[in-house]
């Protein structure tokens, strides 16, 4: 039987393409918009989230936490500070590759860095600062280190930085200056380029930072308390059981202590948040979008209704010749799922060529760095949706349709 009611269903939709095409375009257009607001939407959130992954990627931050203190994570203020021995030991720890310190409060990525206070002519300003490496990111004003510089007290500021020093004076001016680091006197050699806030896809995280000599970080660091031990672990070492042998090796040797070292889950933290976030923002405009997919059901409805009322004498005689009401209530649900399926399924096809259309317009324009996501799931639902709108819509004349007088319908 159902082979029949789809025959018949796939006939009768033949017969009548025109009709059927009008219909499908209000759910082509809402299924689509759906779509590129969904894969727009996956495709940002994935490439944040890949960012604050790679800031910290495969990174275990150590804190030590008070009993009265836990839970509060690693911006819970305590006296306790690590020091060398402590990473020392630590580097002795199965599955441990690197050990670093965390000197701040604001570092997140898997090298030292350390928050200090800059002073220029009374002038005030705040940084973290990260030892050179061979990736020094590009320079605005000066000019980066040379290979004389390597012995010497100089920095690199980050334009932030620099701003603060400037004050009313150009950054340019900056540079040649001497300007106090914790005391300690450093010349100004270059000024970083400012943070492009309109393209944070792909942002540079160097441009934060400002930069001196390793020698001259490491004199920095000596006077600094360690408030944190960054842990990276071996490739394809557990995580957890790292943790578990870190934590195990500095509770041995602080055994006074009555609090414990734990794992800071701030970045966990921030990122689910963010992933929150993302997926309201999602989710309100797929509501907002949905609207039309309303319009689209209330389309089918209609020509539903139209078509039932021009086929009533075809109706009449299926019912004369042995047709049950129950094949006739299928016949034309099965239209209405079929045209939305239709039409869904090309609504998905343009959804998804239309948000890689914009995510590589916008990657042109240098607004973004990221690639739209359509997930698989959410094409089944998007799919599903749309035969849900057919049914859903297509019921009540369906109803009729099935509940029509055979002897009223073919003589009419």
């Amino acid at each position: 039987m159902i082979f029949n009611i789809l025959t018949s269903t796939v006939l009768s939709l033949k017969a009548h393409k025109l009709r059927v095409i009008l219909t499908m375009i209000g759910i082509i257009i809402g299924i689509s918009s759906v779509v590129t607001i969904t894969s727009l939407g996956e495709g940002l959130k994935q490439s944040e989230l890949d960012m604050i992954d790679d800031s910290g990627i495969n990174t275990i931050k150590i804190i030590y936490e008070e009993p009265e203190m836990a839970g509060l994570g690693y911006y819970s203020w305590t006296p306790f500070t690590f020091d060398r021995i402590d990473m020392k030991r630590l580097r002795s720890v199965p599955d441990v590759a690197a050990v670093t310190a965390d000197y701040g409060y604001g570092g997140f990525t898997a090298g030292e860095q350390i928050d200090s206070k800059l002073k220029l002519f009374g002038i005030e300003s705040s940084a973290q600062i990260v030892a050179a490496t061979e990736d020094t990111s590009p320079v605005s004003y000066g000019r980066n280190f040379t290979t004389e510089d390597m012995d010497k007290p100089v920095i690199i500021l980050d334009d932030n930085a620099a701003s603060g020093l400037a004050n009313d004076m150009e950054k340019s001016e900056l540079i040649g200056k001497a300007v106090s680091l914790d005391g300690y006197m450093y010349k100004i050699v270059g000024i970083k380029e400012s943070v492009d806030w309109d393209s944070m896809m792909n942002v540079d995280e160097d441009l934060f930072l400002s930069t001196v000599p390793k020698k001259a970080f490491l004199a920095l660091s000596k006077s600094k308390p360690i408030n944190a031990i960054k842990i990276t672990p071996k490739q394809g070492a557990d995580r957890d059981t790292v943790i578990s042998a870190v934590a195990e090796t500095l509770a041995s040797y602080h055994a006074d202590l009555d609090g414990s070292f734990v794992e800071d889950h701030y970045m966990d933290d921030m990122r689910q948040q963010m992933e929150q976030v993302y997926n309201i923002a999602i989710w309100i405009f797929i509501g907002i979008t949905g609207i039309s997919l309303l319009v689209g059901g209330i389309g089918v409805m209609n020509i539903m209704y139209v078509s039932v009322s021009e086929r009533r004498r075809e109706i009449g005689i299926k019912r004369a010749i042995g047709a049950k009401p129950k094949v006739i209530l299928l016949q034309f649900l099965f239209e209405a799922a079929f045209i939305t399926l239709l039409g869904g399924i090309i609504g998905i096809a343009f959804g998804y060529g239309i948000s890689h259309l914009f995510s590589f317009i916008l990657q042109t324009m240098n607004m973004g760095d990221f690639t739209a996501i359509l997930r698989p799931a959410m094409a089944a639902i998007a799919a599903g949706v749309s035969v849900a709108i057919g049914l859903f819509f297509g019921i009540v004349p369906a109803i009729g349709a099935s509940k029509t007088d055979p002897i009223k319908a073919i003589y009419q």
